[in-house]
């Protein structure tokens, strides 16, 4: 059914915590508490300041640039459409995709502040849903609304579920069959549009769908982009707590909310990701296979590895100042540099697969496994040794997880 554009994030918000001293130091007795504590406050302050300059406005940058070039590129199938061109143009389309895909990945563990659920982060504005509202999906309603051509109503994008459209809808777009996901006695196969619309009907109503929805992509990273501006909403100030208007109570909880964004990479990429499909959890089967990410792109595997891309230069804060330093400045040096390690390593074994994730799940279940098992020396690591080191709140959803 349709309806007001609805967030299906289930992400949790942050809890507010103290930032505790590395008590594995013994303090200098010619400096006082103050002054330690001082020291400490500064380093967190320049790990927040970092989060919008160095690390997500030049992501949604690149991810724009993609935008463009994938609209350039829907553009010349439109155009090819009918003629001997038109597979080759489907396939520098599809390319595109990819690459687009992959750079919001990495934007996919920054969901903190206006990217966010309302419902769920402080600041959350709903927009990374409007854009990829994965793993809340529907192929067959992204069939349906390409055979009414639905996409041209004025209000398509205010009126239907994000499911409609987004960057999960392009995918099936571009990459499925002429078939229909739809079932039988539904529309568009019960009332016969989809036979009706044809082979070439269905290629035309696509592209015409697909570059409709890359606009209003476009539309909303323009969105997301002037929400972090210090030219336009200056939420890299709020996260900083630098303004009256931060929706943060302190330094510590808006750090929390950078925290509770890294855990992306346990609850969706590590669980969701990995060990569904894997049958690990959640799955009454063997495997699920079906419940895989970018299964008709076959883009699995790389989605896992743009999210580590993600959460590596979110903890790092790109070139500037982020958690690693932190860890540094207190004491804990040896902590970042073994989460550096882990994570370097698990990218780097993602390199070496030459394979889809499902081929390698079915075919060779050792490395499949010994993948997963790399990505959770990373999330053992955000879970346990650097929440107990920040003294950081687990968000509820994780909490109980232990493995």
């Amino acid at each position: 059914m349709d309806g007001n554009r609805l967030s299906f994030l289930t992400l949790t918000t942050m809890a507010s915590l103290v930032l505790i001293q590395n008590q594995a130091c013994t303090q200098d007795e010619s400096k006082s508490p103050t002054t330690e504590t001082a020291a400490e406050t500064a380093a967190v302050s320049d790990v927040l300041a970092a989060i919008g300059p160095s690390v997500v406005l030049p992501t949604l940058e690149r991810f724009s640039n993609e935008l463009s070039v994938l609209e350039e590129r829907l553009s010349s199938l439109q155009d090819s459409l009918g003629s001997a061109g038109y597979f080759d143009a489907q396939a520098e389309a599809q390319a595109q995709w990819v690459a687009t895909m992959s750079v919001w990945q990495e934007l996919e563990v920054m969901q903190l502040g206006p990217a966010g659920s309302s419902m769920k982060f402080v600041g959350g504005e709903d927009i990374r849903d409007q854009i990829y509202s994965w793993p809340t999906v529907n192929p067959c309603r992204v069939d349906q609304r390409t055979a009414t051509e639905a996409w041209t109503d004025s209000d398509f994008f205010t009126d239907n579920l994000v499911n409609a459209y987004g960057l999960d809808a392009l995918e099936h777009l571009l990459f499925a069959s002429t078939d229909s996901e739809c079932p039988s006695q539904v529309a568009p196969i019960s009332d016969g549009a989809w036979d009706d619309l044809g082979e070439e009907g269905i290629q035309n109503n696509r592209a015409d769908f697909a570059l409709a929805i890359v606009q209003e992509l476009q539309i909303q990273a323009q969105s997301l982009t002037d929400a972090w501006s210090p030219e336009d909403g200056n939420y890299s100030a709020l996260l900083s707590v630098q303004t009256a208007d931060s929706p943060y109570a302190s330094e510590t909880e808006a750090l929390n909310a950078v925290y509770n964004s890294l855990f992306y990479l346990e609850t969706s990429t590590k669980d969701r990701k990995l060990a569904l499909p894997l049958g690990l959890r959640d799955c009454a089967e063997d495997l699920c296979l079906d419940e895989l990410e970018g299964l008709a792109s076959q883009t699995s595997l790389l989605s896992v590895r743009s999210n580590l891309v993600g959460f590596r230069n979110l903890f790092t804060g790109g070139e500037d100042a982020g958690m690693d330093d932190l860890l540094t400045d207190i004491g804990h040096g040896d902590l970042s540099e073994q989460i550096l390690s882990d994570i370097d390593a698990t990218i780097s074994l993602a390199d070496s697969i030459d394979t889809p994730l499902k081929e390698l799940i079915v075919d060779d279940t050792d490395t499949a496994m010994e993948f997963y098992d790399s990505l959770a020396k990373v999330t053992t690591a955000l879970k346990s040794d650097l929440a107990t080191v920040l003294q950081m709140q687990i968000p509820s959803e994780a909490a109980g997880d232990n493995d």
